[in-house]
C-alpha cells in the first residue's frame, strides 16, 4: 500500500519478504501533478483486504530504455520506485489486455508485474483514490517524466 508516509507491505513470517496479494491492473483517471488535467493511465489495484482504504489504486510505471528485467533495486525499490509485486498471475480489469500483462522473478525471489514485457513500478509520490478530496501534489500523477541516472519513468497510457 501506497500512502503518504512511503510504502507499506505485509511481510512473510518465514523469510521477511513482502507478500503481496494478487495484484489487479485497470484504467484509472487520475489528475497530472500540478496541471489541471486529467489523464488515463494503467493503475494498480490495492489488495482490498490489506488496504485500509478499499478500491485505492495507484498509476504505474515504466522505465525507458527498458532491458526487462528490473533495473531498480535496493534504496530506488524501497523508497522511490517500489515494484509492483503480486502473489499469483496479475489480472486484468476492464480495457486492460489480460496477455499484456506477465511477471519477473526480482533478485530477491519476489514476482514483479510486467506489461508487454516491461516492469512496472509506484512512485512513493503519488496518491490518488477515487472520490476523496485533495490538496494539488497529493492528489496526482507526480513522477511521469521522472530522470533517474538509468533512465526516465512514465505511465502507460490506454491502448488505442
Amino acid at each position: 500500500m501506497t500512502s503518504p508516509t512511503g510504502i507499506w507491505y505485509r511481510v512473510q513470517p518465514s523469510r521477511g519478504r513482502p507478500a503481496p496479494g494478487q495484484a489487479l491492473l485497470r484504467l484509472e483517471t487520475a489528475p497530472v501533478g500540478g496541471t489541471g488535467a486529467d489523464q488515463t493511465v494503467l493503475a494498480a489495484t490495492m489488495n482490498d483486504d490489506f488496504s485500509p482504504i478499499p478500491q485505492a489504486s495507484f498509476p504505474v510505471y515504466s522505465l525507458s530504455p527498458d532491458n526487462h528485467k528490473s533495473a531498480c533495486q535496493g534504496v530506488c525499490a524501497a523508497v522511490y520506485w517500489p515494484p509492483v509485486l503480486t502473489s499469483g498471475r496479475p489480472q486484468a480489469g476492464p480495457g486492460v489486455d489480460q496477455h499484456a500483462l506477465g511477471l519477473i522473478v526480482r533478485p530477491d525471489g519476489t514476482h514483479q508485474v510486467t506489461y508487454n514485457g516491461r516492469p512496472l513500478y509506484l512512485y512513493y509520490n503519488d496518491a490518488y483514490i477515487p472520490g476523496l478530496p485533495y490538496n494539488n501534489r497529493m492528489a496526482s500523477i507526480n513522477g511521469a517524466g521522472a530522470h533517474p541516472p538509468w533512465g526516465v519513468f512514465n505511465t502507460i497510457p490506454p491502448l488505442p
